[in-house]
C-alpha cells in the first residue's frame, strides 16, 4: 500500500504513526536510485570502480569458482538473475558465486 501524501498523512507522521522500514523489500537492489534523488556522487562511484577493477585485473589472475544455491550449496549451474529486477542497468544474480583470486608474478 503506498501512503497518500496531504495533511493527514503529516499529521498522521508527527503523531509517530507512519514509520520507514526496509524490512518489507528483502534483496533491494537499487544501487544508485533513480529520478531526483539520484545519487550525486554516482559518476565519482563508477570511476572509482574502474580504477580499482582495473587495479585488481592487472595484478590478480581470475577463475570462475562456481555457484552457491540458495541454500548455500555449490552448484556448476547458473541461477539466473532476479526476474524483478530485468530492465535496470545493474542486473543481481538470483545467488551468490564465488571467483578464485590468484596474484600474478
Amino acid at each position: 500500500m503506498i501512503p497518500q501524501h496531504g495533511r493527514a498523512s503529516y499529521r498522521q507522521m508527527r503523531k509517530g504513526g507512519m514509520t520507514f522500514s526496509l524490512g518489507s523489500m528483502p534483496g533491494l537492489w537499487a544501487p544508485f536510485s533513480g529520478g531526483r534523488p539520484m545519487c550525486l556522487g554516482r559518476f565519482f562511484a563508477k570511476q572509482e570502480i574502474l580504477v580499482t577493477m582495473a587495479i585488481l585485473f592487472r595484478m590478480y589472475d581470475f577463475e570462475k569458482g562456481g555457484y552457491l544455491d540458495g541454500k548455500g550449496k555449490r552448484t556448476d549451474k547458473f541461477q539466473g538473475v532476479k526476474s524483478r529486477l530485468a530492465g535496470v542497468d545493474t542486473l543481481r544474480p538470483d545467488d551468490d558465486f564465488c571467483v578464485r583470486m590468484k596474484r600474478r608474478e
